[in-house]
């Protein structure tokens, strides 16, 4: 008589988690299309959510976005999440900009970790996000430019010091620049945030797993 053994194998995650310490997923939101987002749910294990207590800056849930996944839709106005303290020294984030225009029109803020950087923000008057933190990619290449008719996969390598790279989280706007109405006109789906500078090598690894889910290019 035979006996059946049945074998359970368990997925090894697709990014690393060493050094991680932000992971935002729209599919991970339990939500309906349109329903506003009070808190954003953090993925990383290091309970970095964020939220918006105020009603009328909450950013929307968006069904079937990118590749049949969900993104929150920002307004450009006052939506905005806000999160605590971290160390963002690589950044990755999947969006869009949606303003029918070819360039920013302010320094259009997706999101920030860095009281004095801007992480992913757009440059006022052109396609480019501000390079002051460090390195940026887009999709698979070395570049700050973007082409805003376009999703995009993009992440940033830190070359400033530590010191530099710690601050609130801000999605959706340029550091604390609400006054100057710095906000995100457009869609976001996933950010992942660690507090180590990855290798190229290792960076390439989690855009990789980005554009499998969301087939941006």
């Amino acid at each position: 008589m035979f006996k059946t053994i049945k074998f359970r194998f368990t997925s090894p995650p697709p990014i690393s988690r060493d050094g991680l310490n932000l992971w935002l997923k729209a599919d991970s939101l339990s939500l309906s299309d349109s329903d506003a987002v009070t808190t954003w749910t953090d993925s990383s294990g290091q309970n970095n959510n964020v939220s918006q207590s105020n009603a009328s800056n909450r950013p929307q849930y968006k069904t079937n976005i990118f590749n049949g996944k969900p993104a929150l839709l920002f307004d450009g106005t006052n939506d905005v999440l806000y999160g605590g303290n971290i160390t963002g020294s690589t950044c990755f984030i999947v969006g869009q900009y949606t303003q029918s225009t070819s360039s920013f029109q302010n320094y259009d803020g997706a999101f920030s970790t860095h009281p004095n950087y801007p992480v992913f923000t757009g440059t006022d008057g052109t396609s480019d996000w501000d390079q002051a933190i460090g390195t940026y990619y887009v999709n698979n290449t070395q570049t700050n430019t973007l082409n805003l008719a376009n999703a995009f996969v993009s992440y940033v390598r830190t070359t400033q010091a530590v010191s530099n790279t710690i601050g609130p989280i801000r999605v959706g706007l340029d550091r604390d620049y609400d006054f100057l109405n710095r906000f995100w006109f457009g869609y976001i789906a996933e950010i992942i945030s660690y507090n180590i500078v990855l290798t190229e090598a290792e960076a390439a690894l989690v855009r990789d797993y980005l554009n499998a889910k969301y087939a941006i290019y």
